[in-house]
Formats: C-alpha cells, structure tokens, sequence
C-alpha cells in the first residue's frame, strides 16, 4: 500500500466516546436547567414577598384614612353655627367627607389618592372650625356688652327695647327694599381661541376662563350710583378661586370676612342692568360641580351651579 492510500483512509470513531460525549452534554444542559429554575423560584418568592409587604402596607394606611375620616365626621357634628350659608356649605363638605368614606370601607386601594382628597377635606374642616370660633368669640363679646349695657340703663329697659325692635325693624325692611337682586344667573367655562374670541365649554382641561352673566333687578329704593360687585366661585373640593389669600382678595360678606374671585365696579342707575364678570384660570380646573355666589353691598345677591367634565 502506498503512501498515498494510507493518508486517505478514514479515521473511525469508537461508538463507546460517542455515547460517553452524548452523555455529558445532556447532563450540562440539565444541570443549566436546573440552575435556571432554582434562580427563576427564589426571584418569584422575592417579589411575591414584596407584595405581600406593599400590600400590608396600603391596608395599614387604609384603615389609618378610615379612622381619620370617622374623626372627622365626629368633628362636624359638634361644629354649630347661626349662620345659614356657612351651615351649608359645612354640609356640603361633610357630604364629601362620608362619600370619601364609603370608598374607603368599600375596599379601594387608591390609597395615595385618597389621603389626598382627606387631606384636602381636613384642611376645609379647620377652616370653618376657626371661621366658627370667631363668630363665637363675637358673639361672647356683645353679649357681655350688651349685659352690662342693660344693667346701667334698667331704668329705661322697656321703653329702649320698644324703641329698639322698632328702629330695628324699620331699619331691616328699609336695607331689604334697597337690597339688588341677581337675575338670570348663568356661570360657564369659557375657551378662549387664539383670536382671543371665546366660546362656551363644559370641559375643565379646555376653560380658559370661567364666565359669570346675569341681570341685576330694577330698584327705584336702591341709591343709585357706584356699586361694587364680588362674584366667589368654590370649586368640587371647597376652595375658593381666587388671585391670592391675603387682605388684598377679601371681603366682607353675611358677617364675616372670605374670599372673592371676581370684583368688578358697575354705576347703578335703578334700572335693570347686564354685566358678565370673567374669571382667568390659573391653573387646571378640577371636574365635577362649582358653585358661584354675587354679593353686592356685604349681601347675597344671587346663587347658581354648574358643572365642568
């Protein structure tokens, strides 16, 4: 045999190292995958892990919002007041505060959201629990001023209480005749183009402005001349619209001092008279219900609602 032939011949393999080789492989790729579910295991006890602690969490902080809602509901029933409007705008809030409950015990986990709206609601709250307070201390005061007022004039008592009721009673119906009416109140958003012409929408997120019109009433009693007009728009969530806090943005209204969102001049002549007051939206507008009340004179004048989607 040549050389040549020898070279050429085929090398041959035993089978024994093929099956051995084989053999090997499959057990480096079990052993892979073995590997790879022990990882895949140990990561899902992981994150099972952490949700179980995020969920013990939100239900801590969702039974902590529930007993400072309860709270503050015990709180709204000892807070009393005479005076109507501040009566009913407390109800409002507290409508609110129970609704915002009723979610809470009906299991919603928005927790973050929740606290929010609580917090917002709280800080209300301590709004008319000082507002209140005020009114109480007020009253306190003239009642010991009247007291002592009785005591040094009890000579007198019958015939200044006489006169009194009747001064009195005179002097309401005679401010009540030359009290303005606010008539065919109607309060929209307004979406102003880039012409600056403006058009009438119920949505939030497109209101550049919220527009206020309506008809203040014939008077011939009412003095003529120069009146200012206070328009307070109050939004879902109980705030007042307005261009700032300080004194600068108050006025006075039904015996205590608030804020206004609009004010605006007007020479009254003792006939009927249209005026529309605009509101320039700072910020984006929360949706739901907003109540709009016209003061004239420190009393109100005209009421309306209306809704933004």
């Amino acid at each position: 045999m040549t050389e040549t032939d020898r070279q050429s011949d085929p090398i041959i393999i035993p089978a024994k190292n093929k099956t051995n080789r084989l053999l090997f492989i499959t057990n480096v790729v079990l052993l892979a995958l073995c590997l790879f579910l022990l990882w895949e295991n140990y990561d899902n006890r992981g994150q099972i892990n952490r949700q179980d602690s995020t969920i013990s969490e939100l239900s801590d902080d969702r039974s902590a919002l529930e007993l400072e809602l309860e709270e503050m509901l015990g709180e709204y029933q000892t807070l009393e007041t005479d005076n109507e409007d501040l009566r009913a705008e407390m109800e409002l809030e507290k409508a609110k505060v129970e609704e915002l409950l009723v979610k809470v015990k009906n299991g919603s986990w928005e927790v973050h959201r929740l606290k929010k709206e609580a917090s917002s609601l709280r800080e209300i709250m301590k709004g008319y629990i000082v507002t209140i307070d005020s009114l109480n201390t007020l009253n306190q005061n003239l009642i010991v001023e009247n007291t002592t007022v009785r005591s040094n004039l009890k000579s007198v008592e019958g015939r200044n209480a006489d006169l009194e009721k009747m001064n009195s009673g005179l002097s309401n119906q005679v401010v009540l005749a030359q009290r303005l009416k606010a008539m065919n109140i109607s309060s929209y958003g307004i979406r102003v183009k880039k012409d600056n012409t403006g058009k009438e929408t119920d949505k939030a997120k497109k209101s550049n402005k919220i527009r206020t019109c309506f008809t203040l009433s014939e008077n011939q009693l009412a003095i003529a001349g120069k009146k200012e007009l206070f328009v307070r728009i109050l939004t879902p969530d109980g705030r007042v619209l307005s261009n700032g806090t300080d004194e600068s943005q108050r006025f006075s209204f039904n015996n205590v001092r608030g804020l206004f969102s609009i004010k605006q001049g007007v020479n009254y002549q003792n006939k009927e008279q249209n005026v529309c007051m605009d509101w320039v939206v700072q910020s984006e507008l929360p949706i739901g219900e907003y109540v709009v009340d016209i003061y004239c004179e420190e009393a109100d004048i005209g009421k309306t609602k209306f809704t933004l989607r």
